[in-house]
C-alpha cells in the first residue's frame, strides 16, 4: 500500500510539472531575468525568512540565529521619521541626520554609563514605557538621542515641538498603531509634562494611555522625553514603577573628563557645547593666524 501512495505521488508529480523549454533564452527572457535581478538587488537589504525548522528544546538556537542576522543589518546610517501634518492626516516621513560618534566612557559622567545600558537593554527587549532624559542646555541629551538611532533595532519617530498637541488625537493615535513598536521622541516637552492639575497643554493623560493603559498594549510604543526644568514639576504619574523605563539628569562634565577630553587644556566642569564651541573657535583662530602669516 505505501509503495502505491508512493507511486501515485510520483505521477502527481509528473502531471504537474512544466513541458520542457527550449535550450537557451530569447531576448525577452534576458530582459525579463534582469529586470528579476535588479528587483533582489534593491530588496537585497531586507531580511527574508520563508520557514524555520526546528525541534521545542533547541528554541534557544532560533533565537540567538535570528540575533545574529538582524544585528548584521542593523543601519549605518541614523535615521528617523518625522511627524508632519498635511491635508489627508498625519504623515510619517524618514529622513537620515548627520552620523555622529559618540563615546559614553568619555563624553559623559561615571553615573550614566549604567542607566544608558539599562535604556539600551529596555529600547531594543522591552515593549513600552517612557524614558524622561532632562538637564541643562549643552550637555549631550540630543546627540545621545542622535547617536542611539544606529543602537536600537526600533524605529525613532520625532515629535516637532508643533505637534506634540496632537498626539492625543485620535487621528494621530490611528498613525501610531499603523507603526506599532517605535519610539517617540518628544524634545523640549517641559509645559507638556508638567502636573496635570495645573496645566492648560498637558499631554499626560494621552502619553499614560500609550505607556501602560490598554491603549499600550496595543502600539507597543516606547517615549522618550527630554526637557531642561527641574523633574520636580514633571506629573507624578509619568514616574510611577512600571511605566518608568530610566530617567537621568545631565550635568556639567566633571573637570577630570574635560581635562581627557581637552588634553589637559581645561580642568574645569563644561558642558559639552562648551567644550565643543572653545575647540572649534580655538581651532579656527590658529587657521587665520597661518592665513595672515602667509599673506605677509
Amino acid at each position: 500500500k505505501a509503495k502505491k501512495v508512493v507511486d501515485d505521488f510520483d505521477d502527481e508529480d509528473d502531471e504537474d510539472e512544466p513541458a520542457p523549454k527550449k535550450k537557451g533564452k530569447d531576448k525577452k527572457d534576458v530582459d525579463d531575468y534582469d529586470d528579476e535581478e535588479d528587483e533582489e538587488d534593491e530588496a537585497s537589504e531586507y531580511l527574508k525568512v520563508a520557514n524555520i525548522f526546528y525541534k521545542y528544546d533547541n528554541i534557544q538556537a532560533v533565537y540567538e540565529y535570528l540575533n545574529e542576522k538582524t544585528e548584521d543589518k542593523l543601519s549605518t546610517d541614523n535615521k528617523i521619521d518625522i511627524i508632519i501634518q498635511t491635508q489627508q492626516g498625519y504623515e510619517f516621513r524618514e529622513h537620515t541626520i548627520k552620523p555622529l560618534e559618540l563615546d559614553i566612557d568619555t563624553m559623559y559622567n561615571d553615573d550614566f554609563k549604567e542607566v544608558h545600558e539599562h535604556i539600551l537593554n529596555k529600547l531594543n527587549n522591552s515593549d513600552k514605557g517612557i524614558i524622561l532624559l532632562h538637564g541643562i542646555r549643552g550637555s549631550g541629551k540630543s546627540n545621545y538621542l542622535k547617536w542611539l538611532t544606529r543602537q536600537v533595532k526600533s524605529k525613532f519617530v520625532f515629535v516637532p515641538i508643533n505637534m506634540i498637541g496632537h498626539i492625543s488625537s485620535p487621528a494621530f493615535i490611528g498613525d501610531l498603531i499603523e507603526n506599532k513598536g517605535s519610539i517617540l521622541v518628544i524634545e523640549d516637552c517641559e509645559q507638556y509634562i508638567q502636573d496635570r492639575r495645573g496645566s492648560d497643554t498637558s499631554i499626560v493623560s494621552p502619553l499614560l494611555q500609550l505607556t501602560d493603559g490598554f491603549l499600550s498594549d496595543i502600539v507597543n510604543i516606547k517615549i522618550i522625553a527630554t526637557f531642561n526644568d527641574d523633574s520636580a514639576k514633571v506629573d507624578p504619574a509619568l514616574k510611577r514603577e512600571g511605566r518608568l523605563i530610566a530617567e537621568y539628569e545631565f550635568d556639567k562634565l566633571k573637570a577630570s573628563k574635560v581635562s581627557a577630553l581637552t588634553d589637559g587644556e581645561y580642568n574645569e566642569d563644561m558642558t559639552l557645547a562648551e567644550i565643543y564651541n572653545t575647540l572649534t573657535y580655538q581651532k579656527n583662530q590658529k587657521k587665520e593666524t597661518k592665513i595672515g602669516f602667509g599673506l605677509a
